[in-house]
């Protein structure tokens, strides 16, 4: 594994690792992210990178940092470390310290577990002093459990647990709010797959070989349009071969005449794909069925040699228009929806893919199943595609 800060944001390639693992469910990663967040006080976003990309942004990022600032807390007040009246007896408490200090250590994979250790053995230990009278008992809880249930206290994760009465390694809470924008790493898009918190889901039903649900979200005006397609759902050993599928059409560059003849080379690029697929599995020992090869090489094509995500959108009967607004990279893409009106999406698109869009120039007609391009750049608009160029930024709108 390894780490890297790119300005504020935290890099981890977890390539080596077996599985794909997360912050919300791996201990030990929540763990190094943490001490990382330590090191480096203007962290403000985690990508975990692997045959996945897991970008949490800066309000997940903020929670992980109140654990962070919990553990330092504890640290600097020296609240496990014995005071002088302990030392004197530290024969008969040396267990209790060394339990503590575990405990603590604890708190940066999984706080919430922490605080119920904490609030475990505090009785424990005044039972002692109960029975025994002697106040070095009396001075564990005071002089450490205490302030330190007090400062976890302060975390968002451990208020959440005692309003829910979480049980221990029950990590529930963390999948609840540290949800991941994902990109498959042969994609450029992004996008997450969990609705909302408190969401109501008000509509659902299937387009083509995908599913589209929409919600709606309280304090929100606009819907949130989720699309589930094949190619956010697929295995790491298929992301592995689609990944090296792909680095190897990277090196083909698209000739003026295959942009005449889109279609044409659509065609002979499914073939070619069809037969690295099939290729690049067999040198992977990656047993693969002709139907699963066939639905992998229609995937790839739409992010090659096709309008990738745009063309989910387009199959939907129900989407009207496409827009896709600055700042490129951080803004969903956002619908017109024939039933629900105006909708957010769970999808963000790349700038280097609102870029190959600029340079095919397409506009999309149900009509007309072929796409057909225009010159890039142009600032003129109409009633079926229209794009222009802000100072700073792009904005796209399709409209179908």
């Amino acid at each position: 594994m390894e780490f890297r800060l790119e300005g504020n944001k935290l890099i981890v390639d977890i390539r080596d690792w077996k599985g794909l693992p997360t912050i919300e469910d791996d201990e030990e990663l929540m763990k190094l992210c943490v001490e990382r967040i330590i090191e480096n006080k203007n962290v403000l976003e985690i990508v975990i990178s692997g045959l996945r990309e897991l970008e949490y942004p800066y309000e997940q990022v903020k929670l992980l940092r109140e654990i962070a600032n919990c553990y330092e807390e504890i640290i600097e007040k020296k609240l496990l470390v014995p005071t002088l009246q302990e030392i004197k007896k530290i024969e008969k408490i040396k267990d209790i310290l060394e339990y503590l200090s575990k405990v603590c250590e604890e708190i940066k994979s999984d706080a919430i577990s922490a605080y119920k250790k904490l609030e475990y053995i505090k009785p424990k230990v005044l039972t002692l002093y109960e029975k025994t009278k002697d106040e070095i008992y009396k001075s564990i809880v005071e002089n450490h459990i205490n302030p330190i249930l007090r400062i976890l206290e302060k975390s968002f994760f451990v208020k959440i647990s005692k309003e829910r009465k979480v049980k221990i390694k029950d990590r529930s809470i963390y999948r609840e709010f540290l949800v991941p924008i994902i990109r498959p790493v042969f994609l450029d898009t992004k996008f997450y797959l969990l609705p909302p918190k408190n969401s109501l889901r008000i509509s659902k039903y299937r387009v083509q070989d995908f599913d589209v649900e929409i919600f709606k979200v309280p304090d929100k005006v606009r819907p949130i349009y989720m699309i589930y397609a094949p190619e956010f759902f697929l295995s790491s050993e298929e992301i592995k071969i689609l990944e090296r599928v792909r680095a190897i059409l990277a090196e083909h560059k698209v000739s003026e005449e295959e942009l005449r003849d889109f279609e044409r080379s659509r065609e002979a690029f499914y073939y070619l794909e069809k037969d690295l697929i099939k290729r690049v599995s067999q040198e992977l020992n990656i047993q693969l069925t002709e139907r699963r090869i066939d639905e992998l090489a229609k995937i790839l094509l739409k992010y090659t040699a096709g309008f990738g995500i745009l063309e989910r959108l387009i199959a939907d009967e129900n989407i009207t228009d496409i827009y896709v607004n600055s700042p490129i990279g951080f803004t969903p893409i956002f619908i017109q929806h024939s039933e629900f009106e105006e909708c957010e999406t769970n999808i963000i698109i790349s700038s280097k893919e609102a870029e190959n869009w600029v340079v095919f120039r397409k506009t999309f007609r149900r009509s007309k199943p072929c796409f057909r391009y225009r010159t890039k750049f142009t600032r003129r608009k109409s009633k079926s595609s229209g794009y222009y160029k802000t100072t700073n930024s792009r904005r796209f709108i399709f409209c179908i």
